[in-house]
């Protein structure tokens, strides 16, 4: 829905541009404040808004005053994304700051809407980019009607001769982000001889199974690969990993 608004603004833009004239500039945007309405109304706007009136409704949605004001200087604003969550009566939203909209760290806020589209930041998660690092997330479906919000690349670790990033997935409990899973997804080592790398991706099954497929490279060379399940704990509240069994490709 995003992309194809981006589209139909763009083709408008273009259109006028052309019947305006060469010479003569054409300004498209919001005039006033961001209206605080439904997610999809507010995600559209914060495309053709001004760095301004971004951090003015990021502040007027709960967001501290000095990380809003981060994002007006900000490269990446135009990644800034608002996403309704499904579940608990479609009252939550997902705010995303990506990775460098403010200081070295990305950031997810949950929003709740207490009524009549009064949304209200009640959560959030910092997630940090060390090293230029590109933590992102999506929306998976691992509980049947209800959104969970995976992320991936965020880092967990580092140090002399280390670098770790973690996927870690999250699920709304009473208004909070509850984490269910937190597991290494790159490691990278290097000692005086080699770098030695173990990358892991996930793929989700139904019916609540996660798989994770993790390949170790010793001097940029693929030398193992390994597979486990992820599945709910009996009491639902987190994901718990099979030991990984070695896969032959």
């Amino acid at each position: 829905m995003r992309r194809a608004f981006a589209v139909l603004v763009t083709f408008f833009c273009l259109g006028m541009a052309s019947s305006i004239g060469e010479g003569q500039y054409l300004r498209v945007g919001i005039a006033g404040n961001i209206a605080v309405g439904t997610i999809s109304e507010m995600d559209n706007s914060l495309i053709v808004a001004t760095p301004k009136q971004r951090a003015d409704l990021l502040k007027r949605l709960g967001v501290e005053d000095e990380i809003a004001r981060g994002t007006e200087t900000a490269s990446t604003t135009r990644d800034i994304t608002l996403e309704a969550l499904r579940g608990d009566a479609n009252k939550y939203g997902l705010l995303a700051l990506p990775c460098e909209t403010a200081y070295d760290y990305a950031f997810l806020y949950l929003l709740e809407d207490a009524g009549k589209n009064n949304w209200r930041a009640v959560d959030h998660a910092t997630l940090d980019c060390f090293g230029g690092g590109q933590a992102s997330h999506k929306m998976i479906n691992l509980l049947p009607g209800s959104d969970l919000i995976m992320v991936e690349h965020t880092t967990t670790g580092h140090g002399s001769n280390l670098l770790e990033e973690s996927t870690q997935i999250f699920k709304v409990r009473a208004g909070k982000l509850h984490m269910l899973m937190s597991s290494p997804d790159h490691v990278m080592e290097q000692n005086e001889l080699f770098v030695t790398e173990r990358s892991s991706s996930f793929v989700v099954f139904p019916r609540g199974r996660l798989e994770e497929t993790r390949v170790t490279s010793v001097k940029e060379r693929p030398n193992r690969v390994e597979r486990r399940m992820w599945t709910f704990s009996p009491d639902g509240e987190a994901l718990a990993p099979t030991p990984f069994h070695s896969v032959r490709e």
